[in-house]
């Protein structure tokens, strides 16, 4: 990902400081477009896994919103920093019954594999 400018975003919060209800900033979002061929894939056992390193350099976490997500039934989507100490998942076509847009959790740090 795209470094993000800490100090320039603490600087327009600062300027919106007394400006009435303007709701705490949670974090920085930039678009990209990722798709199955940005990944790789390899076999487990008898299970295809496809894996997407994603990195944003000094970020306190990480979480992501899927415009066009579609999980076929017994597919399983984690989320996880590199150490394991945190994992969002197992998500499953019943949590995403509409197959379009899905918004996930937090997960800690500067790095998350999908």
């Amino acid at each position: 990902m795209q470094q993000v400018n800490v100090a320039k975003l603490k600087g327009e919060d600062q300027s919106r400081e007394g400006m009435g209800d303007v709701p705490f900033r949670f974090g920085y979002g930039f678009d990209v477009n990722y798709t199955l061929e940005d990944g790789t894939w390899e076999k487990q056992d008898s299970v295809n896994v496809w894996n997407l390193k994603i990195t944003s350099p000094g970020a306190y976490s990480l979480n992501f919103i899927f415009e066009k997500l579609f999980l076929s039934e017994g597919a399983e989507l984690y989320i996880f920093n590199p150490d394991g100490s945190m994992v969002y998942g197992p998500v499953t076509d019943a949590q995403n019954k509409s197959g379009e847009t899905f918004l996930t959790d937090l997960v800690a740090g500067d790095e998350a594999v999908i």
